[in-house]
C-alpha cells in the first residue's frame, strides 16, 4: 500500500501574499466613508495592509476597512508634517 500525499497548496496558508480580500468591507478604516467605485473616493484610496487584529490594536475607529481615503491620508499627513516642523 502507497500512502498518497495531499500535494495541493492552500492559498490562505503560509507563503500567502499581502492581498485585500474581496468580500471585505470597502470603507476607509479612519473615516468609515466608502470607498467603493462610484464613491468619488475610489480612485486614490490607499490600501492598509494590517490585518484586522493589527489595526485593533493601532486603535483604528473602523478596523475592518482595508482602505485609507485621500481625505484621510491628507489629514495625516499635513499633522505628521506640522509635528516635524514643531521638533526642528
Amino acid at each position: 500500500m502507497v500512502a498518497v500525499r495531499n500535494t495541493k497548496r492552500d492559498p490562505m496558508q503560509s507563503g500567502k501574499s499581502k492581498t485585500i480580500q474581496r468580500n471585505s468591507p470597502e470603507i476607509c478604516n479612519e473615516c468609515g466613508k466608502s470607498v467603493k467605485p462610484g464613491s468619488g473616493l475610489f480612485v486614490n484610496r490607499i490600501p492598509d495592509l494590517n490585518d484586522i487584529r493589527t489595526r485593533i490594536e493601532m486603535g483604528k475607529p473602523f478596523p475592518k476597512g482595508d482602505y485609507i481615503c485621500i481625505i484621510c491620508d491628507d489629514k495625516f499627513s499635513k499633522m505628521s508634517l506640522k509635528l516635524r516642523n514643531v521638533r526642528n
